[in-house]
């Protein structure tokens, strides 16, 4: 399964950053500075990865294992449609199974 959403700036961590801190101290078990509790997502629809590129051209590489369990929220559909240039995310075609936005 493969599961496409969309994330904050500020919750990921740059494979930089990893190697940095991997080369200061290589042996030490990391744990996150705040427990921020489990999140439960409700994936609504699926991607058809041979049509996935107006969401992001990674989706088919990264998920090509997964070609019929790729899946994906609305309410992330909605949020990469209302980003500056992306106006073509309108995903006629590109994902199954929810009511995909369009926008003008």
């Amino acid at each position: 399964m493969c599961f496409v959403t969309k994330f904050q700036k500020g919750d990921f961590i740059t494979a930089d950053a990893m190697v940095k801190l991997r080369q200061k101290n290589p042996s030490t078990i990391r744990t996150p500075e705040e427990d921020r509790g489990k999140e439960n997502y409700t994936m609504t629809g699926w991607v058809l990865l041979d049509r996935a590129v107006p969401i992001s051209r990674h989706v088919a590489p990264f998920c090509v294992e997964a070609p019929e369990a790729t899946y994906v929220r609305d309410v992330d559909l909605k949020a990469w449609a209302e980003l500056p240039g992306k106006h073509h995310v309108q995903h006629s075609g590109c994902v199954e199974g929810c009511f995909c936005y369009f926008y003008d």
